[in-house]
């Protein structure tokens, strides 16, 4: 045991192997709920808000969600798996900067399906969970965890979580079929699950996610159906004032590094009134969805950074042609000055099958350079990690 806590002691001051988890996605809705925004300082008491009263929503770095009287919320846990939250739960998004866990649950119940294969492709680290008590470190797994009272109550019902315990330093590895109540400086002894527990196993019914790194193929030509392929084609710079379908600002083709990295510059440009709007030619990702398809995209995950920009919107749309994006897309105003990196997690309607990927900006008057007799905008936007999740083409989930 005292190698095990060891271990995940040092795993965690050092940050290394914990899947991050940037943000969360609220896709199916049960009851109403309450935000937390963090605080802008220290000094300040965080204050809760009404969450959207209708249609998904995300929950950012920092923040906190508390749901209602309802059972039933699934949550999207960025591209590390999804989970069912029970009424009276509260979670936490950890903070930017924090690396010795991906998620926080303060108090009520939740029901994770953590997918070891999915953990590996994407991220090739372990899903880490802290409760009131306890830090729970998970490769894989269907599991579920209810904090009340002072009490941690964990359960397994399929692969292994790791239990440990920092006032006693007690550590447990509990597999499928097995449950341990931990309290503050207490461990209680390994037992198995209950019949009310064993029951519970059908709460991860829907909560399967597959994730899929998009290629960024520069190829013209739309993919044929099922293929799994980006075709950025050309990106059109117009501003809001040009009617579509007609002659764009500036046709721009995007730079693609050998990192993967797409990367969109406006040198040269007259100031701008209206956002400018990048679209790309072609479909995001075209799919076959057949009624006897076993999956259908539930999200869009992306990285993002800007330069000259004091406004960005990452959004997707139908490739028709309309440029109008597909619901709420996910909006940084006043860029971050480090020029950090904007983890973007985009909600995907059902029955849509092919995604087009859009980004509006508003170029940052003080970023303009002048020159005799004119005026030059430079800006930048940089996207990078695409990644497409999938989920059960169910309609009940």
């Amino acid at each position: 045991m005292a190698v095990l806590f060891a271990a995940i002691c040092t795993q965690a001051a050092s940050g290394q192997n914990v899947a991050s988890v940037e943000s969360v996605l609220v896709k199916k809705r049960a009851g109403s709920y309450q935000l937390v925004p963090p605080p802008p300082d220290a000094r300040t008491q965080p204050v809760a808000v009404p969450a959207p009263t209708s249609g998904p929503f995300t929950v950012d770095a920092g923040a906190m969600l508390k749901s209602g009287s309802e059972d039933g919320t699934v949550l999207v846990l960025d591209t590390t798996g999804l989970a069912r939250m029970q009424s009276e739960t509260v979670i936490k998004v950890p903070d930017a900067k924090e690396t010795s866990h991906s998620l926080e649950q303060l108090e009520g119940t939740l029901f994770f399906n953590i997918d070891a294969d999915e953990l590996k492709k994407t991220q090739k680290t372990e899903f880490r969970l802290k409760t009131p008590t306890a830090l729970l470190a998970v490769k894989g797994t269907h599991f579920f965890v209810s904090c009340s009272g002072g009490t941690d109550r964990i359960g397994v019902h399929t692969g292994v979580v790791m239990v440990h315990e920092p006032v006693s330093r007690q550590t447990i590895t509990l597999t499928a079929g097995k449950a341990v109540e931990v309290q503050s400086g207490a461990m209680g002894d390994e037992r198995p699950l209950t019949a009310d527990e064993l029951a519970g196993q059908s709460n991860y019914a829907g909560l399967e996610v597959q994730a899929i790194q998009l290629p960024q193929f520069r190829e013209r030509n739309p993919p044929p159906a099922g293929a799994r392929a980006v075709v950025w084609g050309k990106l059109f710079l117009r501003d809001a004032t040009t009617p579509v379908g007609q002659q764009p600002l500036q046709d721009r083709e995007p730079d693609i590094n050998s990192g993967g990295i797409l990367r969109l510059t406006w040198p040269g440009l007259p100031p701008l009134k209206e956002p400018a709007t990048f679209w790309s030619q072609g479909p995001l990702v075209n799919l076959d969805l057949s009624p006897s398809s076993p999956l259908k995209p539930v999200a869009l995950r992306a990285s993002v950074r800007a330069t000259g920009c004091s406004d960005v919107t990452l959004g997707i749309a139908k490739s028709n042609g309309s440029e109008t994006f597909l619901g709420k897309g996910v909006q940084q105003s006043g860029w971050p000055d480090d020029g950090g990196w904007l983890p973007c997690l985009i909600d995907i309607p059902d029955g849509v099958s092919e995604l087009q990927i859009g980004i509006q900006a508003t170029p940052d008057a003080s970023q303009q350079m002048r020159t005799p007799g004119r005026i030059f905008n430079v800006g930048s936007i940089e996207v990078k990690d695409v990644t497409l999740l999938m989920g059960p083409n169910d309609p009940a989930n």
